[in-house]
């Protein structure tokens, strides 16, 4: 004879409910995640391009030049991600660093590194600014201005 019990009715219907439960939770935590994972990429660049102003900074110093090439940096970001194109644009007083989005739903961003002389000591410094799109989407931000020492920003861009 067969002492187990079967499951009634009840029990099974009380199984499926949680089955759902949690076949729903690990959907919405998977959309969550994918959600995270997204929002994350935008930091990406803000911290390549960060790092990139930093670096042309410390060229600066170190060479008495700006660099348009990424590896001279010496830093390990490559010029292209799976969310980013990187690039670099410098002159005699200026670095521009950008970050050139892939996807439509992420922003672009733009470092600018500025040469200041004082004109009474001839001491040059250097000093950067970052901003990021106003809007995402595949877009190259244009440089940054200086207006009397004071970076400006451009129209669909915000200075971070």
């Amino acid at each position: 004879m067969n002492n187990r019990a079967k499951p009634s009715n009840s029990h099974k219907f009380i199984l499926i409910k949680f089955l759902l439960g949690v076949g729903s939770l690990t959907i919405f935590y998977g959309i969550a995640l994918q959600r995270a994972s997204f929002c994350a990429r935008a930091p990406e660049a803000e911290l390549y391009i960060s790092a990139m102003n930093r670096a042309q900074q410390a060229y600066y110093i170190e060479k008495g030049v700006f660099t348009n090439e990424l590896p001279k940096l010496g830093l390990s970001i490559r010029s292209e991600t799976e969310n980013y194109s990187y690039a670099i644009k410098a002159t005699e007083e200026t670095a521009f660093n950008y970050a050139i989005p892939k996807k439509v739903a992420l922003r672009a961003y733009v470092g600018g590194v500025f040469l200041e002389v004082d004109p009474e000591t001839e001491e040059k410094t250097t000093f950067s600014i970052l901003f990021k799109a106003t809007a995402p989407g595949k877009i190259a931000l244009v440089e940054p201005k200086l207006e009397n020492g004071v970076p400006i920003c451009l129209t669909g861009s915000e200075q971070i």
